[in-house]
């Protein structure tokens, strides 16, 4: 096409399997920086389970779940979000899905409890870390930074990705617990010799 005077990479939307100018500079370093650099972008396809106490008619604390109402788009930068921002930004998203969501999820991560599991996962060809089944969770500021890095590191202007946000049950690790003391017991009584 270079022939008859006509430039495929050099206009804004490059056919399919070819990157930008902006790409191929980001990630390879070819050609002169452009003027003005786009900001690289995660786009979040996010669900979350929740869980908050409650007492029951016998005054007894109970669990109560709360679900997103399908999924939603979370937009953020893929450089210039910080750990704790992150988390900003998906409690607010929450609260602006389902009401109240974001207040349970700013308390749980100002106490401390329930625990939060932040679970993301992606297609990117050379990121078979961050597949669905790998069970990759940004729980911690290391390994959000790991993650992000990675992100920046494709080169891509807009990352597709998902996250399920999903508290940990207090009631489910009591009954994990009463499960474990049972069968510890059933061992040391039937032990055979």
């Amino acid at each position: 096409m270079s022939r008859f005077g006509i430039d495929l990479l050099g206009r804004e939307n490059t056919p399919p399997g070819y990157h930008s100018a902006l790409e191929l500079w980001r990630i390879q370093n070819l050609g002169p920086p452009p003027d003005q650099l786009a900001t690289q972008t995660i786009d979040l396809s996010t669900s979350f389970k929740l869980v908050y106490p409650d007492k029951n008619l016998n005054n007894k604390l109970t669990w109560i779940p709360r679900k997103s109402k399908g999924k939603f788009l979370i937009s953020i930068p893929a450089l210039s979000t910080t750990f704790e921002q992150f988390r900003e930004i998906v409690a607010r998203k929450c609260k602006e899905n389902s009401e109240g969501a974001g207040v349970i999820i700013q308390n749980a991560l100002e106490s401390g409890s329930p625990g939060i599991n932040w679970k993301v996962w992606m297609n990117l060809p050379a990121a078979h870390e961050f597949k669905k089944n790998t069970n990759y969770k940004v729980n911690k500021i290391n390994s959000f930074i790991h993650w992000t890095a990675n992100i920046i590191a494709n080169g891509k202007d807009r990352t597709d990705a998902s996250l399920e946000v999903k508290m940990i049950s207090p009631a489910d690790l009591e009954k994990e617990a009463k499960v474990a003391v049972k069968i510890k017991r059933h061992v040391t009584t039937h032990a055979v010799w």
